[in-house]
């Protein structure tokens, strides 16, 4: 268990906080922000 200003991830999501009204959607973009985190072996 880690509180998440301990987590660190390899992705990156855009935008980070959006707002989402009812019976509209919103787009968020994920990207690898560095392949440290990444399994060699795959």
């Amino acid at each position: 268990d880690a509180t998440p200003d301990t987590i660190t991830t390899p992705f990156i999501i855009t935008p980070p906080i959006s707002r989402v009204d009812a019976k509209s959607g919103q787009t968020s973009r994920i990207k690898l922000g560095s392949n440290a985190g990444l399994a060699k072996d795959k």
